[in-house]
């Protein structure tokens, strides 16, 4: 007598499937196969931000996604593709199996979802893409506005609103359209996201009036991007009447201008004294600071994360007064801030870093690695990039040896053989033992290089190796050897590793025998396209 597997209650599935999405998001696919139930309750996992799911999609995947995104379209939208000579009357008699697109709890970024599903319409050479892109770039825009158009107009658990509007095409902002979601998704929304491009400027007005006419009150967090060089005097303090008059804002992302001279940031700034006891992240991009006093920041008691990246007019005042702030920070991002008069990062670092759990940079001196080694005692992941060759590496080297970082990430490209040679020699040697996940980014790793990497005596808890080499021809036997023999002889605790190879590289059988070996001593092993 055959026995069926009892069935699970709904609620059991939910928290299996709610687990899965935090831990292991590619897995879900396989849950919707099982049966209709399981189907049932894995679809709205999958589509609350699909692309996020589904972040290495292959050509086919992308198409297929916005093939399924353009069924949901309303006569309304398609006349309007019509007008952009694409004509889709072969899918009117097609149905999904679900209404996908009332799952989303985010807008996706979808131009390079898009611009792949634009080759397959107009049936172009996939292999000569680079001659064709400009055949149909001018469309990419206004398609991307209507999918965010519909996307809007059906989802039921939306988190995330921005106006639909773009550069090009301000017609598509709909102030009677705008509202009536606005309004019927009140209890959803948390994010606040808006790019303010010169000619749509005055949207800005209208979404104020907005918000306050339908009582919005419970935004939690605020993207901001002021786009191109134009005057948004206007814009600024109504964005901070917006801000403002929420009751709980924890965070705001902030991206402007550094030589633009008609933004004054003032007002933005001023509307944070009303969330002093809720902010948690703050991220700046390309701020002129010179106007503006940090003051009201260090009162920010919950702050957590905070990132400055490019900016400008930091006074030494200012960063003096993180000496005395009311909040322990956890993250720290700094920047492209080498063009100060004096370094903002070592006296940031020694003032918060004792708190810090997570600190990134790309700039490292003395002064920097001095602050680093007295300063962060508590610190468990840095990352630490470099893309510039703006500074030696090997300065970071006394630090690692004496501290307790769980996580490293190395994004380096030098392309000096005798500078990788000696930086990799002594680099195995200062890792710290308390390292779980090393990722290593280089642009070159020469034999030699490898029996000196792979010489990790000191690292007996390392979980995670992350390799990743920007030489195609880096790989050979005796790297993988290396590695084996790593695995076996001084590291049983390895259990992930990830590489990278050519793309359509004719892997040797002695290659081939070496990963099956890395896989049976229970090494997941993820090869990345170069």
């Amino acid at each position: 007598m055959v026995q069926t597997l009892p069935v699970l209650p709904f609620d059991c599935i939910y928290n299996i499937l709610k687990e899965l999405h935090h831990i292991h998001k590619g897995s879900l696919f396989n849950w919707l196969f099982l049966n209709r139930l399981w189907c049932e309750q894995t679809v709205p996992f999958i589509w609350k931000n699909p692309l996020l799911i589904s972040h290495k999609c292959s050509f086919k995947n992308r198409v297929l996604f916005i093939k399924t995104l353009l069924l949901f379209f309303d006569h309304i939208e398609l006349s309007k593709l019509k007008g952009l000579n694409i004509d889709l009357k072969q899918q009117e008699n097609q149905r999904p199996l679900f209404n996908y697109v009332e799952y989303f709890e985010e807008i996706p970024f979808l131009s390079s979802c898009i611009r792949s599903w634009l080759f397959e319409y107009f049936k172009l050479d996939e292999k000569n893409r680079s001659g064709s892109v400009g055949f149909f770039e001018h469309k990419i825009q206004p398609i991307e506005s209507l999918i965010k158009h519909m996307i809007l107009r059906r989802s039921k658990r939306l988190k995330t609103i921005c106006p639909i509007q773009n550069e090009y095409y301000i017609e598509l902002f709909d102030k009677e359209f705008f509202d009536f979601n606005l309004f019927r998704l009140k209890n959803t929304l948390q994010t606040f996201k808006m790019t303010i491009y010169p000619k749509t400027s005055n949207n800005i007005l209208i979404l104020s009036q907005s918000i306050i006419d339908k009582n919005i009150h419970l935004f939690e967090n605020f993207i901001i991007d002021f786009y191109e060089k134009q005057d948004f005097s206007l814009s600024i303090p109504l964005l901070g009447n917006i801000i403002k008059n929420q009751r709980c804002v924890k965070s705001l992302e902030l991206t402007g201008q550094l030589y633009n001279k008609h933004l004054e940031y003032i007002p933005i700034f001023l509307s944070l004294n009303s969330h002093q006891t809720n902010l948690i992240s703050l991220k700046f991009y390309y701020i002129k600071f010179t106007n503006i006093s940090l003051n009201i920041l260090m009162k920010c008691v919950t702050l957590k994360d905070l990132l400055i990246s490019d900016c400008d007019g930091i006074s030494l005042e200012n960063i003096n007064l993180f000496s005395n702030v009311s909040f322990k920070l956890n993250n720290l991002s700094i920047f492209n801030q080498s063009n100060l008069s004096f370094n903002i990062t070592n006296l940031i670092i020694k003032f918060l870093g004792n708190s810090l759990k997570c600190l990134l940079l790309n700039q490292l001196t003395n002064e920097i690695s001095l602050s680093l080694l007295h300063y962060t005692s508590n610190l468990s992941s840095l990352f630490l990039y470099d893309d510039d060759l703006l500074y030696d590496v090997s300065l970071i080297f006394n630090f690692l040896k004496s501290s307790k970082l769980e996580n490293l990430h190395i994004i380096h490209q030098n392309y000096n053989y005798s500078i990788n040679y000696n930086i990799i020699k002594s680099l195995s040697k200062s890792l710290p033992s308390t390292l779980k996940l090393f990722e290593f980014y280089f642009y070159y790793l020469s034999p030699e290089n490898y029996k000196d990497l792979f010489n990790l005596n000191n690292t007996p808890l390392l979980k995670s190796l992350i390799l990743i080499c920007y030489n195609s021809t880096f790989y050979t036997n005796y790297n993988l050897e290396a590695i084996v023999n790593y695995v076996k002889f001084k590291n049983n605790n390895l259990k992930y590793l990830e590489i990278c190879s050519p793309k359509f590289r004719d892997w040797e059988i002695d290659e081939l025998y070496l990963l099956e070996i890395l896989w049976k001593i229970g090494v997941e092993v993820q090869i990345r396209d170069l």
